[in-house]
Protein backbone atom coordinates (compact mmCIF):
# COMPACT_ATOMS: atom_id res chain seq x y z
CA UNK A 1 0.00 0.00 0.00
CA UNK A 2 2.77 2.30 0.25
CA UNK A 3 5.06 1.40 -2.14
CA UNK A 4 5.83 4.35 -4.66
CA UNK A 5 6.05 4.47 -8.32
CA UNK A 6 9.20 3.75 -8.45
CA UNK A 7 9.50 1.23 -5.11
CA UNK A 8 6.88 -0.73 -7.33
CA UNK A 9 9.80 -0.61 -10.67
CA UNK A 10 12.11 -1.71 -8.38
CA UNK A 11 10.43 -4.75 -7.26
CA UNK A 12 9.90 -5.58 -10.65
CA UNK A 13 13.19 -5.69 -11.98
CA UNK A 14 14.48 -7.14 -8.77
CA UNK A 15 12.46 -10.41 -9.46
CA UNK A 16 13.01 -10.63 -12.96
CA UNK A 17 16.42 -10.69 -12.42
CA UNK A 18 16.91 -12.93 -9.36
CA UNK A 19 12.91 -14.18 -8.64
CA UNK A 20 12.14 -18.12 -10.25
CA UNK A 21 11.00 -17.64 -14.20
CA UNK A 22 7.33 -17.91 -13.25
CA UNK A 23 7.27 -15.21 -10.81
CA UNK A 24 4.93 -12.47 -10.89
CA UNK A 25 4.89 -9.03 -9.05
CA UNK A 26 1.07 -8.35 -8.08
CA UNK A 27 0.35 -4.85 -5.95
CA UNK A 28 -2.52 -4.97 -3.80
CA UNK A 29 -4.28 -2.35 -1.61
CA UNK A 30 -4.98 -3.35 2.10
CA UNK A 31 -3.80 -6.70 1.04
CA UNK A 32 -6.78 -8.02 -1.16
CA UNK A 33 -5.45 -11.36 -2.93
CA UNK A 34 -7.33 -12.99 -4.70
CA UNK A 35 -6.75 -17.03 -3.89
CA UNK A 36 -6.52 -18.05 -7.76
CA UNK A 37 -3.31 -15.71 -7.29
CA UNK A 38 -1.73 -18.18 -5.12
CA UNK A 39 -2.28 -21.20 -6.83
CA UNK A 40 0.58 -22.61 -9.54
CA UNK A 41 3.86 -24.07 -9.23
CA UNK A 42 6.11 -23.75 -5.89
CA UNK A 43 9.86 -24.37 -5.05
CA UNK A 44 8.37 -25.72 -1.52
CA UNK A 45 9.94 -29.16 -1.28
CA UNK A 46 11.83 -28.50 -4.04
CA UNK A 47 15.50 -27.40 -5.21
CA UNK A 48 16.11 -24.04 -3.88
CA UNK A 49 18.43 -21.71 -5.84
CA UNK A 50 19.67 -18.68 -3.96
CA UNK A 51 21.19 -16.23 -6.31
CA UNK A 52 21.77 -13.25 -4.58
CA UNK A 53 24.36 -12.36 -2.28
CA UNK A 54 24.37 -11.39 1.60
CA UNK A 55 27.22 -9.85 3.53
CA UNK A 56 27.19 -12.89 5.99
CA UNK A 57 30.06 -14.36 7.83
CA UNK A 58 31.11 -17.32 5.21
CA UNK A 59 31.81 -19.68 8.06
CA UNK A 60 28.76 -19.23 9.36
CA UNK A 61 26.16 -22.18 9.78
CA UNK A 62 22.62 -22.62 9.25
CA UNK A 63 20.62 -23.67 12.56
CA UNK A 64 18.93 -26.26 10.06
CA UNK A 65 22.23 -28.10 9.11
CA UNK A 66 23.84 -27.62 12.98
CA UNK A 67 23.41 -31.38 14.66
CA UNK A 68 21.43 -31.11 18.03
CA UNK A 69 23.67 -31.94 21.30
CA UNK A 70 23.49 -34.70 24.17
CA UNK A 71 20.95 -32.49 25.77
CA UNK A 72 18.77 -32.29 22.86
CA UNK A 73 19.20 -28.78 21.58
CA UNK A 74 21.70 -26.22 19.33
CA UNK A 75 21.87 -22.36 18.88
CA UNK A 76 23.35 -20.75 16.22
CA UNK A 77 24.03 -17.31 15.74
CA UNK A 78 24.66 -15.07 12.46
CA UNK A 79 25.22 -11.76 11.49
CA UNK A 80 25.11 -9.44 8.56
CA UNK A 81 23.55 -6.43 6.93
CA UNK A 82 23.47 -4.45 9.88
CA UNK A 83 21.71 -6.89 11.78
CA UNK A 84 22.31 -9.88 14.34
CA UNK A 85 20.80 -13.27 14.52
CA UNK A 86 20.51 -15.66 16.86
CA UNK A 87 18.50 -19.38 16.95
CA UNK A 88 17.55 -22.71 18.68
CA UNK A 89 16.50 -26.23 17.33
CA UNK A 90 15.24 -28.57 20.62
CA UNK A 91 14.50 -32.11 20.17
CA UNK A 92 11.00 -33.39 20.30
CA UNK A 93 11.80 -34.42 23.83
CA UNK A 94 11.98 -30.97 24.76
CA UNK A 95 8.57 -29.86 25.23
CA UNK A 96 7.53 -26.00 25.92
CA UNK A 97 5.35 -24.66 29.35
CA UNK A 98 3.01 -22.73 26.32
CA UNK A 99 2.25 -19.81 29.28
CA UNK A 100 5.69 -19.51 30.09
CA UNK A 101 6.51 -19.19 26.65
CA UNK A 102 3.77 -16.94 25.93
CA UNK A 103 5.42 -14.49 27.87
CA UNK A 104 8.72 -14.44 27.25
CA UNK A 105 7.87 -13.93 23.51
CA UNK A 106 5.37 -10.94 24.12
CA UNK A 107 8.16 -9.41 25.74
CA UNK A 108 10.92 -9.79 23.23
CA UNK A 109 12.44 -6.46 21.45
CA UNK A 110 13.26 -8.22 18.10
CA UNK A 111 12.60 -7.05 14.22
CA UNK A 112 11.69 -10.44 13.59
CA UNK A 113 10.87 -13.48 15.78
CA UNK A 114 9.88 -17.01 13.86
CA UNK A 115 9.18 -20.36 15.82
CA UNK A 116 7.86 -23.47 15.98
CA UNK A 117 7.38 -24.83 19.68
CA UNK A 118 6.01 -28.05 21.03
CA UNK A 119 4.28 -27.50 24.26
CA UNK A 120 2.53 -28.85 26.77
CA UNK A 121 -0.81 -27.60 25.31
CA UNK A 122 0.29 -28.62 21.70
CA UNK A 123 2.05 -27.12 18.59
CA UNK A 124 2.02 -24.13 17.98
CA UNK A 125 4.19 -21.53 15.31
CA UNK A 126 4.93 -17.74 16.27
CA UNK A 127 5.82 -14.53 13.99
CA UNK A 128 6.93 -11.56 15.92
CA UNK A 129 7.54 -8.50 14.47
CA UNK A 130 7.82 -5.32 16.48
CA UNK A 131 3.84 -4.63 15.00
CA UNK A 132 2.92 -7.55 17.53
CA UNK A 133 3.19 -11.24 18.15
CA UNK A 134 0.81 -14.16 16.34
CA UNK A 135 0.36 -17.68 17.34
CA UNK A 136 -1.34 -19.98 15.20
CA UNK A 137 -1.66 -24.17 16.11
CA UNK A 138 0.17 -26.61 14.12
CA UNK A 139 0.12 -30.48 13.95
CA UNK A 140 2.93 -32.88 12.91
CA UNK A 141 6.24 -30.83 13.68
CA UNK A 142 9.30 -33.00 14.80
CA UNK A 143 11.39 -30.44 16.82
CA UNK A 144 10.82 -26.97 18.36
CA UNK A 145 13.30 -24.17 16.72
CA UNK A 146 13.04 -20.58 17.06
CA UNK A 147 15.05 -17.52 14.98
CA UNK A 148 15.36 -13.95 16.79
CA UNK A 149 16.41 -11.26 14.13
CA UNK A 150 17.61 -7.86 15.37
CA UNK A 151 20.28 -4.95 15.76
CA UNK A 152 21.68 -6.09 19.22
CA UNK A 153 21.10 -9.72 21.04
CA UNK A 154 20.16 -9.89 24.64
CA UNK A 155 22.35 -12.44 26.70
CA UNK A 156 19.75 -13.33 28.55
CA UNK A 157 17.69 -14.47 25.73
CA UNK A 158 18.64 -17.82 26.00
CA UNK A 159 18.53 -18.50 29.94
CA UNK A 160 14.73 -16.82 29.57
CA UNK A 161 13.93 -19.50 26.76
CA UNK A 162 15.14 -22.97 28.97
CA UNK A 163 13.19 -21.72 31.73
CA UNK A 164 10.23 -21.94 29.49
CA UNK A 165 10.72 -25.82 28.99
CA UNK A 166 8.31 -27.69 31.10
CA UNK A 167 9.15 -28.46 34.31
CA UNK A 168 11.56 -25.89 34.84
CA UNK A 169 11.42 -23.20 37.39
Amino acid sequence: DLYSDEDRAALTAYVAEHGAAHAEVTITEQGALALEQMQGPTQAGGPRQHTHHHDYDHDHVSLGQAPLSAEGRVRVENEGEGFRSVGWRFGQTQVFDRLKLQAFLTGLVVERMKAVFITDEGTYGYNSTPDGLIEIPLAGEEESRVEMIATELDPEWEDQLLACLSGTA
